[in-house]
């Protein structure tokens, strides 16, 4: 296993590099990047915010596991129930410059840049919803987004989900857009964090482990894949500042529900069953 910050070598055209998203062309989770807006605005409660900032400090710390993006795929579909599409894809716009350009690493952006000196295609393919992931990309000048895709009814989202874009579905749908535009995944680049992202990685010719987590570095080592290392946001501070202020939202979280606890003389009250449930949840 390598360890280097080389550029991708020249190939042909009619190439690809694949792109995942969380931990790779940002510093953040999109979902906890965008969380505070989402509370801000109504659109979650603070219980959802305290648990949407827990999984993904727990990700940001030691990265995904198919049993917690299952986890995470059910919270979404219950939280997204009752959305409005166009106001959600409002807000977001409104906020990305705030919220993800400091997200952003130094090295992703060179790395991108250096793929479209070379004329390859740059795809983002994500777990996030497309709702999130769209105006990301449009933000990095990515021209091709695929991402989980949810159900919607008369521009209300109902809590359903098309298409979700993890684990092996994602190396489908890479394998579909190659079909359809010609790539030969041979000569492809793919870039990815988890180890859930294995299928994606394996079905290009040129994988490459970017800051990845415990799994994916020994699964790395072992297929003597190269592995990059980002670690220059391009403003870690505002990283920092919302890494703390998850915190400092999840102990506030439980301590609230601990008092509640304590007020509560059986296990069958409401409080103390509203509590367990949040702490089955990781």
């Amino acid at each position: 296993m390598s360890e280097h910050a080389a550029q991708p070598a020249a190939t042909p055209t009619n190439v690809a590099a694949f792109f995942d998203l969380d931990k790779t062309l940002i510093a953040s989770s999109s979902a906890l990047a965008f969380s505070r807006e989402l509370f801000g605005h109504g659109l979650i409660s603070a219980t959802d915010a305290a648990k949407i900032v827990w999984a993904e400090v727990i990700y940001l710390a030691i990265g995904h596991t198919e049993t917690r993006m299952e986890r995470l795929k059910t919270a979404m579909m219950n939280m997204i129930d009752g959305w409005d599409d166009a106001e959600i894809r409002s807000l977001l716009g409104d906020a990305i410059n705030r919220v993800i350009t400091p997200t952003i690493y130094a090295e992703a952006k060179e790395l991108l840049d250096a793929h479209r000196n070379l004329g390859h295609d740059l795809i983002l393919i994500s777990a996030s919803p497309l709702l999130v992931v769209e105006p990301i990309a449009e933000l990095l000048g990515i021209p091709t987004t695929v991402a989980t895709e949810l159900g919607l009814q008369d521009g209300i989202y109902n809590g359903t989900i098309h298409f979700y874009c993890k684990g092996q579905r994602k190396a489908e749908a890479m394998q579909a857009i190659a079909a359809e535009r010609g790539y030969d995944l041979s000569r492809c680049f793919a870039y990815s964090d988890s180890i859930v992202d294995l299928p994606m990685l394996t079905t290009v010719g040129h994988p490459v482990a970017v800051n990845p987590d415990r799994s994916l570095r020994k699964e790395a080592a072992a297929r003597h894949w190269p592995v990059r290392r980002f670690t220059h946001p391009l403003m870690r501070r505002s990283i920092t500042k919302a890494v703390l202020l998850g915190f400092v939202t999840v102990i506030t979280t439980l301590a609230a529900g601990w008092a509640l606890i304590r007020e509560s003389t059986s296990a069958k009250q409401p409080a103390f069953r509203i509590f367990r449930f949040l702490l089955r949840q990781h």
